[in-house]
């Protein structure tokens, strides 16, 4: 995974005392201009802990990686959207989730699946938007994306696409979109091929007091094809934690809790202190929960065959306007190979990550080298 875009980066850095004893980790790899809303560094390593374990992603310093999903899972799955004045926000039902959707970006790692590479900046979501043909898809920005209140967000469409792999995606259909509960009917990542053909790019961050909104998927876009309103909240902060996460529906308000504070000069002076240390092998529950993921392989692999196989025979039945059975039959098949290829990559990173983490160091010494030599700039 290798940046192609400029970013400046501030190196994460997790301070492991005596066993027992709290840790503290911070970072930001996104550009340091503008003003922004930040947390505090030792919030996110103890809100997380419980749940996943940091690894070096190699050239984005230390990640998170969850550990308490299922097999096949995707960022920004666990819970629905609300629009709001600050744009579409997540609302997380992940136990873990008012941070790592919030603040920082995701990406897959060959070697650990999703990982979450830490940021300060506060957003609704990092996402990305598609849109078209009776879908709405979104896909978590990679750390490639950077920010900065001047400029907004740095990409291109053309960067973006090559930037987020086409499995990262989730398309629902536009009369599950935007309803306030749990996200339904997320398609098979292996239709992705035909999803990414048939919508098209709609991202556009702006500013709005410093705030990232994105404002390219419109509710008017949702309303236009279903026929019902989008519901609108009006944003309030909270200066304290709110039950449930870092944003919570009161009426026609949605409630959300950004801490406060700086870190630039906090992580400086941490890491002129001392480098970052071995990291912290997982706990016994989570390594537990991965061993169960991997004896349900091959039925959670099962399963999504049929749900591929499903969707193909209701298609066949009632084939889409204007396509022939050939041309179905052709796009059906890209599919097939498509489940077949991730797959592939789920038993690959099943096997990987299973095979660092009971190795009781998850990877150390490979990342010695890499991890200690980074500095925040």
């Amino acid at each position: 995974m290798k940046s192609r875009l400029a970013v400046t980066a501030f190196v994460a850095v997790a301070v492991l005392s005596a066993p027992g004893c709290a840790a503290t980790y911070g970072g930001e790899y996104a550009r340091s201009q503008g003003t922004y809303v930040s947390a505090r560094v030792g919030s996110f390593y103890d809100a997380l802990a419980p749940y996943g374990t940091w690894v070096d992603a190699g050239p984005y310093g230390w990640a998170w990686c969850p550990l308490d999903v299922p097999l096949g899972w995707r960022p920004y799955t666990v819970g629905y959207w609300a629009y709001s004045d600050w744009g579409w926000t997540w609302m997380a039902e992940d136990p873990w989730g008012w941070i790592p959707y919030h603040y920082g970006r995701w990406a897959f790692d060959a070697r650990y699946g999703w990982i979450w590479v830490p940021g300060d900046v506060w957003a609704p979501a990092w996402v990305a938007w598609r849109f078209g043909e009776g879908w709405t898809g979104w896909a978590a920005l990679p750390p490639d994306v950077g920010w900065s209140a001047a400029a907004g967000i740095s990409f291109t469409s053309y960067d973006l696409d090559r930037s987020i792999d086409r499995f990262s995606w989730c398309f629902v259909r536009n009369r599950d979109f935007g309803r306030p509960r749990r996200l339904a009917g997320i398609a098979p990542a292996s239709r992705n091929v035909t999803l990414l053909r048939e919508t098209r790019e709609v991202t556009r961050y702006v500013s709005s007091q410093g705030i990232p909104v994105e404002r390219g998927l419109r509710p008017e876009l949702i309303e236009r094809t279903t026929g019902r309103s989008v519901p609108r909240y009006r944003v309030e902060e909270s200066r304290t934690p709110l039950r449930g996460g870092g944003a919570v529906i009161q009426g026609k308000t949605i409630r959300v809790y950004r801490p406060d504070g700086r870190l630039a000069q906090e992580l400086r002076d941490r890491l002129r202190q001392a480098p970052p240390p071995e990291r912290r092998v997982a706990p016994r529950r989570l390594l537990d929960r991965q061993e169960s993921e991997r004896q349900r392989l091959d039925k959670v692999l099962s399963s999504g065959r049929r749900q591929l196989e499903q969707e193909h025979k209701r298609e066949l039945k009632n084939p889409p306007r204007g396509m022939s059975r050939a041309d179905l039959r052709s796009r059906q098949e890209a599919e097939r190979r498509a489940q077949a290829e991730l797959e592939q990559r789920q038993r690959h990173v099943m096997e990987s990550r299973e095979q660092r983490f009971r190795e009781g160091s998850g990877g150390r010494d490979e990342g010695r080298g890499r991890g200690r030599g980074r500095r925040a700039s």
